[in-house]
């Protein structure tokens, strides 16, 4: 009784609005604790589920863009977690160069360099691009200039090479580049573009060639961005040898001990003829073109678009230019014969998209899109139809399985596994999940269903599907059935997006309670 009137009194002698100021710190200090953890974790339920609804409903495509350079260049980038393992078994060579994995960012997120250290060394990618650079500073075009496609998980911009030009750049890349460890670091690169008002554009290449040639791995020679005027003319026949030669006699000027690797990057809008011709340049050794980057985003609208900003003037990017940039691969794959490495660039928003574009003919693939995608995409909508043709006999006698109507492609994990095959491979193509659950408590089939997962049916279709026999009322549960399902909904995304921040408040609250009362 003495402790209420005690308690009484002290709250009774607080300011007015103590208790809820309080409340609100402690709330607040729970949920930044755990967006703080989520981030440097990398969940996608989290980015998807809470960052980027709530970026598309309040921020515009192009200040969005900037807040993630900046965070980039705070080092705000998953450091821990599951998802951020390497896998040996990704690790590729190409241009004398062991890759840690073939996957890399493409130009355009960090424009002016202002995050390079950060992203080569924490991003996880093989490979990073800066840029475009332009040799004297412009604003490129008038806002607004970004427009998203949320319904069709794609972008349209016309922002016209805004750049902070060659000497700003180049400042940061020298600052960057004088404590790079390559072992460590991702293979890095610098894309040139040029200024609007430029007539002569090979001038304004050579500029960039002799600003970046002796601070990079490698120059793109952007000549097919669509928002600058004449700019995909250099990819015609002629022009393009006059500019890959005047590059090529730039660099020799330098005659430096490590020359850095010159890429081509192209339009998908090509056509035979002009796809052809770019082949028979970029084969020829004497122009030193090292590879060829495919590709730009496309001025074309597919008929399918759903979204409001389709219309828009630009260069579209994203999901819908997938299959068009895939299918650009593959003909200049065959176009030149294989004797030029090839970087796939368009639509790689998933490991499937990214083995599409190599077996398309890539040796390395490149995305940026995906990052500012419909809150990072859902999974990929697969039919049974589909996985039944993966039955461990059909395509490259490949393996996918379906378990509680997500889609398993589990070839790899037969062939790191000998022993399952027989079990496993009865079950492909399948619906597998009452035979998975009596596994589905082992630490391999944890793994798998970690790291294979690959789609989802349709709505339609996952009702249809053999699901796990549900324990009536009348059953009474085992102890490890009754955890098994509470560890199943404490960990859905509904509840850990709400619970944990919550509890993380709760936490604080005792303890500050605790300390100061």
């Amino acid at each position: 009784m003495n402790q209420n009137a005690d308690r009484k009194y002290i709250y009774s002698k607080l300011p007015p609005g103590a208790i809820s100021r309080s409340t609100v710190i402690v709330l607040a200090t729970g949920i930044a604790g755990y967006s703080a953890l989520e981030l440097l974790y990398g969940s996608e339920t989290f980015y998807k589920k809470g960052v980027m609804p709530m970026v598309h409903k309040f921020i515009d495509g192009e200040e969005s863009h900037k807040w993630a350079v900046r965070a980039a260049s705070w080092g705000l980038l998953p450091r821990f977690g599951w998802n951020r393992k390497e896998y040996p078994e990704l690790k590729c060579e190409l241009f004398g160069r062991e890759f840690k994995n073939p996957i890399g960012l493409a130009a355009g997120f960090d424009k002016d360099g202002q995050a390079i250290t950060q992203l080569a060394k924490n991003s996880g990618f093989g490979l990073i691009e800066i840029g475009s650079v332009t040799p004297i500073p412009q604003p490129g075009n008038n806002r607004p200039r970004v427009f998203r496609l949320l319904e069709d998980e794609g972008v349209i911009n016309r922002y016209g090479f805004n750049s902070d030009g060659v000497g700003r750049v180049h400042q940061r890349v020298r600052s960057a580049r004088d404590s790079w460890v390559p072992e460590e670091y991702a293979y890095f690169g610098v894309n040139l573009g040029k200024n609007k008002m430029t007539e002569d554009a090979k001038l304004d290449y050579e500029i960039g060639v002799n600003y970046f040639a002796p601070h990079c791995d490698y120059l793109v020679l952007n000549v097919s961005s669509p928002n600058t005027p004449g700019l995909r003319s250099m990819q015609k026949k002629g022009d393009l040898e006059k500019l890959l030669a005047y590059v090529r006699d730039a660099l020799n000027m330098h005659k430096l001990e490590k020359r850095p690797q010159v890429f081509l990057k192209i339009a998908p809008d090509l056509i035979e003829s002009e796809m052809k011709d770019i082949a028979q340049v970029v084969t020829n050794k004497k122009y030193g073109v090292d590879g060829i980057i495919v590709s730009n985003t496309t001025i074309a609208r597919p008929d399918y678009l759903r979204s409001e900003n389709k219309a828009e003037t630009g260069g579209l990017s994203g999901a819908p230019v997938r299959e068009i940039s895939t299918e650009c691969v593959r003909k200049m794959y065959k176009l030149t014969n294989s004797q030029i490495p090839i970087i796939g660039c368009g639509g790689v928003f998933s490991g499937e998209d990214a083995y599409e574009k190599i077996r398309a003919g890539a040796s390395l693939v490149q995305l940026y899109s995906a990052f500012g995608s419909s809150s990072m995409p859902d999974l990929r909508v697969i039919s049974l139809e589909e996985v039944a043709k993966h039955n461990y006999e059909g395509i490259e006698k490949s393996c996918w399985i379906v378990i509680s109507g997500k889609v398993y492609d589990v070839t790899k994990f037969l062939n790191e596994h000998p022993g399952g095959e027989e079990v496993i491979s009865q079950l492909a193509g399948k619906d597998a999940t009452v035979g998975f659950l009596d596994v589905g408590h082992s630490k391999d089939a944890i793994e798998m269903t970690k790291e294979y997962l690959i789609g989802q049916l349709p709505e339609s279709e996952a009702a249809t599907t053999t699901t796990a026999p549900k324990t009536t009322s009348t059953q009474k549960k085992s102890s490890s059935s009754f955890f098994k399902d509470f560890t199943d909904i404490m960990t859905s995304p509904t509840w850990t997006n709400f619970l944990i921040p919550v509890s993380m408040g709760i936490v604080v609250y005792v303890v500050y309670k605790f300390l100061f009362n």
